[in-house]
């Protein structure tokens, strides 16, 4: 109920299991057994956090005007030349499938990048960005980062 709860209110599922124990642990230690065993926690992708984080901002308060699907796909076609361009790689989840669900609601149903999802140089989903009027303002590109040179975020005059 925890996990479904966290997925439908736009927050991360993270651990609940662990999370419950780690309180009782805290307030009741009696009442916890510890496992002395290593558990092979499954190591989740970086740029899938990135990729999830970014969608549950975008959910929570979107940015702006959108942009029309001509315009959109302008842009996708610039971004399908890039080497920061990520396929998806991870794993179907309950957690990826709905925020799969909703950066297809934010892209308004678009499916021209169906296997693109993600810009590891501006830490966002290219799908849902580029409907985005000003997606400076929803780039969490590093300030000491290098930009790519046909980059349609830093060149809109092109576009």
């Amino acid at each position: 109920m925890l996990t479904n709860f966290r997925l439908f209110n736009s927050r991360t599922v993270g651990n609940p299991t662990q999370e419950v124990i780690d309180y009782y642990a805290r307030k009741s230690p009696w009442m916890v057994e510890l496992d002395t065993q290593p558990s092979e926690a499954d190591e989740v992708d970086e740029d899938y956090i990135q990729w999830r984080d970014w969608i549950a901002s975008q959910w929570g308060k979107p940015s702006g005007r959108l942009l029309s699907r001509k315009e959109s796909s302008m842009r996708l076609e610039i971004c399908k030349t890039c080497p920061h361009l990520v396929q998806k790689t991870w794993d179907d989840t309950d957690e990826s499938i709905e925020f799969e669900r909703k950066s297809l609601m934010l892209k308004r149903g678009s499916l021209v990048d169906e296997k693109y999802a993600f810009c590891s140089l501006h830490r966002c989903d290219v799908g849902v960005a580029s409907f985005v009027e000003n997606p400076i303002s929803v780039s969490g590109k590093m300030k000491d980062e290098q930009d790519y040179p046909a980059c349609w975020f830093t060149n809109l005059g092109s576009v």
